[in-house]
């Protein structure tokens, strides 16, 4: 039995779609990148998650994900909540009189105890651990960077390299030197053990 076009009847069915089976004229038709036809319009089978490839899109996944300018900017906006979660830290810090490591004499296992909310311990370790995120981040924020500004993005799109150019500014003069400068103070606190610091404070 001929098969006949499910959108065209009159149509003889050039091949069949590969997600939703039904049979498609050589118009209702297209290729995927594995080369199986499938509807080219239909939004009611699964062929509009597979387009076909054109020769500005990413060729590999990780390569879609080095230009996803979505992504980049989450990234972005990441490391700056991180940063002003970071500047929180080290006010609270200060204002509970930390200037670096607590002594033999501070609160711990063998010291005093002090309410939770009084231990600079507790915001030294928070921050040296947000630190070390916002610095993994920027690594990562930075090799995507570099990636665009070197001409990484197969469809060289202008305003996805000035943004590359915004975000390296961005890294180089506030991003870098604030997350160095958190590291500084709150890094020996990353060196302490949650669970001892939590024993030595009270509930």
């Amino acid at each position: 039995m001929e098969l006949r076009c499910h959108h065209h009847p009159d149509r003889q069915a050039a091949g069949s779609c590969c997600y939703c089976g039904r049979p498609m004229c050589e118009e209702c038709l297209s290729t995927n990148r594995q080369g199986d036809p499938y509807c080219r319009s239909e939004d009611d089978c699964l062929a509009h998650q597979d387009e076909p490839s054109s020769p500005d899109e990413p060729t590999s996944p990780i390569l879609g994900y080095l230009v996803d300018g979505s992504s980049l900017e989450a990234l972005v906006e990441r490391i700056s909540r991180v940063l002003g979660e970071l500047e929180e830290l080290e006010e609270l810090f200060e204002e509970l009189g930390g200037k670096g490591l607590p002594d033999e004499s501070s609160p711990g296992p063998s010291g005093p105890a002090l309410p939770r909310e009084a231990d600079q311990r507790i915001a030294g370790f928070c921050a040296c651990r947000l630190a070390e995120e916002a610095d993994a981040l920027m690594r990562l924020l930075s090799l995507r960077v570099d990636f665009l500004r070197k001409g990484g993005d197969p469809a060289g799109s202008p305003d996805l390299f000035q943004r590359a150019n915004e975000v390296k500014g961005f890294l180089k003069h506030e991003a870098e030197p604030k997350i160095r400068g958190h590291m500084d103070w709150a890094g020996p606190f990353g060196n302490l053990d949650a669970e001892e610091i939590l024993a030595g404070v009270e509930p």
